[in-house]
């Protein structure tokens, strides 16, 4: 299902809905920059809404399945040979909603270790 078919009433997404939003965060290429802003908009609202979100989500593997998009950031300025301050608009906008998402979870010292997130978050 999209994005749309996961939100509740409210427009949110709720603690149960997390393994399908991963899931959903797998499916996307590393190259929809759009589709990708629209989830983390969606989870940043979730997670501020209630903890259990967040929870949900570091348990669902979401940091793991957001973990490529972070790579694909990372790349395309490596590639493109951009300088922090040349990056594309649209490409630092996610980084923001990215570290936005990420300062909100919480997340364990084991969750950080397994998923070598903070070394990726360091080449941002």
């Amino acid at each position: 299902p999209g994005l749309a078919a996961l939100l509740d009433d409210d427009g949110l997404l709720s603690a149960s809905r997390m393994a399908a939003v991963v899931g959903l965060m797998k499916g996307l290429g590393s190259c929809d920059v759009e589709a990708q802003s629209a989830v983390l908009v969606a989870l940043c609202r979730a997670v501020v809404a209630t903890n259990q979100v967040g929870s949900a989500f570091v348990d669902a593997g979401g940091v793991m399945a957001l973990k490529p998009w972070l790579q694909a950031m990372v790349e395309r300025t490596r590639v493109l040979g951009l300088h922090s301050g040349d990056v594309r608009e649209e490409d630092q906008a996610l980084q923001l909603q990215s570290l936005r998402l990420l300062q909100a979870l919480p997340m364990t010292a084991d969750c950080m270790r397994n998923t070598l997130i903070g070394r990726v978050v360091a080449q941002l």
